[in-house]
């Protein structure tokens, strides 16, 4: 009985980790200011944030902790369509199109559709 099962426990560091990127993503979500029309995407990781407009397709290339995130934005929605992260939690989220956000949390990355009101750094 249990064989072929493996124990993994959280070190201090996933801990942080995992708590890191979710008060960064309730910061995003509930601190920004948010107006009816979601027409930007926001890419926060722990050190950038890039902003892209939502009504223009494009692949974005990320690479954060050893994994490596596609994120496609096209046709008015945005999604995860590959990820080399264990769990595959963010590929699973599929595609939003309103305001709400898709979090990687092994890579501390979180994507997120809003409206324009805040400044941040474009990438």
């Amino acid at each position: 009985m249990g064989e072929g099962i493996v124990s993994r426990k959280l070190k201090f560091g996933d801990t942080f980790a995992a708590l890191f990127v979710l008060l960064l993503a309730f910061a995003v979500m509930f601190l920004l200011p948010s107006d009816d029309k979601a027409d930007t995407v926001r890419i926060t990781s722990k050190d950038r944030i890039y902003t892209y407009s939502l009504y223009e397709d494009r692949t974005v290339e990320l690479s954060q902790n050893g994994i490596d995130i596609t994120v496609v934005i096209e046709n008015g929605s945005v999604y995860v369509s590959d990820s080399t992260c264990r769990d595959g939690i963010c590929r699973s989220c599929g595609k939003i199109s309103k305001e709400g956000c898709i979090v990687c949390l092994p890579a501390q990355i979180v994507i997120q559709i809003s409206s324009k009101g805040a400044d941040v750094i474009a990438g």
